[in-house]
């Protein structure tokens, strides 16, 4: 997806966390305009990654890919309203307030990610970026500093932190994690011409033609299943125009049936 928008319109949040996503920043085609008129184009607002607005508190972007190549210009920026440039990977404290708010980049931990501005082949492990490394740490009141993380004593980062193995329900073929700093290898390209160019596929068949394809993010990324089953079962458009198309879940997903628990045996009843 191209992003993550924490706003300050439908209220703050604290505490969320971005874990192993693809945030390019930007989509292949945009309507570019409030009023509907089925004419697209190439996205011109709203193209940082990750916008973490005022008054948000204590985010934490973790084994991120963010960004895309030529698009976002500065690795971070304060202030800026949503939809102004210049475009920055991480925008910080800005939307509806006329200041910049630094207690929303203060209080985030930033850790091993990945970036189109400083380079998708050098993730960042700085400690200056987390929390209870930054100025703003020296200041918090005693029920903030418990909120804040120390710098983490390693750079290894779980496959998740939800399942701690790999789903039964996965498919076979897929690599698990699928994205992030640690990931290699990964099947995701963009389209650099052809109908779908700035387009994320997995063949250069999927761009239209002529096509040509560049790896994208240094291999850190592969197509999830949800991807593969749009490109190459429902055959949607690689930038996601077209009218609706039909799913079946049985065509797209391999179900894993298992089998449950052994019945106990042995067993016996009183009545009483």
């Amino acid at each position: 997806m191209n992003g993550h928008t924490q706003d300050s319109i439908h209220g703050t949040a604290n505490l969320e966390t971005d874990f192993r996503n693809n945030f390019w920043g930007t989509y292949p085609e945009c309507a570019n305009s409030i009023i509907y008129t089925g004419v697209y184009g190439q996205c011109v607002q709203n193209l940082s990654p990750e916008n973490d607005s005022v008054f948000h508190r204590f985010s934490n972007f973790i084994g991120n890919i963010l960004g895309t190549p030529g698009v976002e210009t500065n690795y971070s920026s304060t202030g800026f309203a949503i939809g102004s440039g210049p475009y920055s990977i991480y925008q910080f404290g800005g939307q509806t307030v006329s200041s910049a708010d630094p207690n929303t980049q203060g209080t985030a931990m930033i850790w091993g990610n990945a970036d189109a501005v400083t380079g998708f082949g050098s993730p960042r492990y700085n400690c200056s970026e987390v929390a209870e490394g930054t100025a703003w740490h020296a200041q918090a009141v005693w029920y903030q500093a418990l909120l804040y993380q120390p710098c983490p004593m390693t750079n290894t980062l779980p496959a998740s932190f939800f399942y701690s193995a790999k789903p039964a329900w996965w498919p076979s073929g897929k690599p698990w994690p699928i994205i992030g700093p640690d990931v290699t290898g990964g099947n995701l390209l963009q389209c650099t011409s052809g109908t779908y160019t700035r387009s994320l596929v997995t063949n250069a068949l999927q761009c239209g033609s002529p096509a040509t394809t560049s790896t994208w993010a240094n291999g850190h990324v592969y197509s999830n299943p949800a991807m593969d089953c749009y490109l190459n079962v429902m055959r949607g458009n690689s930038d996601g125009t077209g009218g609706p198309l039909s799913f079946n879940e049985a065509s797209c997903y391999v179900t894993s049936t298992g089998s449950g628990p052994t019945p106990p045996t042995g067993l016996t009843a009183v009545v009483q």
